[in-house]
Order: C-alpha cells, then sequence, then structure tokens
C-alpha cells in the first residue's frame, strides 16, 4: 500500500468563447501521485467542473513548476463535445499575490481554440498547505472527488 501525495483546489472565474458570450467556469479537483518528493511530476487528477450552468466530470493532469502549475483539464460538453483547458499559473507575473493564485486558461477543442479563460483559488492561500494538501493511501487517492461542487 503506497502512500502519496493529494492536493485538492477549487480554480473559478470566467470563460469568454471566440464568440464573444461569457460563462461561469470552475473546476474542483483532487489530483495525487505516490511520488511525494517528486516536485515536477505530473500528478492525474479527477473532479468535477462547472461550464456555465453546466456541470460535468473531468480529469487531466497538475505539474507543479517552480515558475507555477500547469493545469490540463479534460471534460465533455453536452453540446461542444470533448475539450480541454490548459493553462499555467505564472509566478511574479501580474503582482505577486495574483500570481499566486491566478492562472490564464485556453480552451480547445481537439486542436482549435474555441476560448480562454481565467480561474483563481478563491479561499485563503495562507491555509491551502492545511486545507489542500494530504498524505493518502493509493486506494483512497481519489475518493470523494466526483462528489465536490466547483
Amino acid at each position: 500500500m503506497a502512500i502519496g501525495l493529494q492536493i485538492r483546489e477549487t480554480m473559478s472565474g470566467t470563460l469568454t468563447l471566440n464568440d464573444g458570450t461569457t460563462k461561469t467556469f470552475a473546476f474542483a479537483l483532487c489530483a495525487f501521485t505516490p511520488r511525494v518528493f517528486s516536485f515536477t511530476v505530473p500528478r492525474p487528477f479527477q473532479g468535477r467542473l462547472r461550464f456555465g450552468d453546466d456541470i460535468m466530470p473531468c480529469q487531466g493532469e497538475l505539474t507543479l513548476k517552480l515558475t507555477g502549475p500547469r493545469y490540463r483539464v479534460d471534460f465533455h460538453h453536452p453540446e461542444l463535445g470533448a475539450l480541454q483547458a490548459i493553462g499555467n499559473k505564472r509566478y511574479g507575473h501580474d503582482g505577486w499575490i495574483k500570481s499566486l493564485v491566478t492562472c490564464p486558461l485556453t480552451i480547445y477543442q481537439g486542436d482549435k481554440t474555441i476560448g480562454e479563460a481565467e480561474v483563481a483559488y478563491r479561499e485563503s492561500i495562507l491555509l491551502f498547505p492545511f486545507r489542500a494538501l494530504r498524505l493518502v493511501p493509493q486506494e483512497r487517492a481519489f475518493t470523494g472527488a466526483m462528489e465536490v461542487q466547483p
């Protein structure tokens, strides 16, 4: 039974599609890796995503980097089909505090860009290590990931 690092976080904001439509966009994820001390290893995640009024499952990878985390969020929209949201937080860009919590994302439908989003971590960044990080057995890595509300 391997023990690993679980990261739970919710990012929320807005999405603007290429046609100018603006929608609520948020995702709640539960990421895990048994390689606790391998800082930059991609961490697969599961969770839920809000796209306007629609809530759907999502999955992807969270990769921690010294310059800021990289998110790749895969999901299936009921009307638009398979989509991906990809982006990086950029520490030190646009003010230090904002750069710690804000992440610009590009929304893709296949290889075509269909929109841009900006999401942010809205809870206390001082409490992040206590609320979001846990050492858990690998068997329980994604327990409850699909029940969270973005």
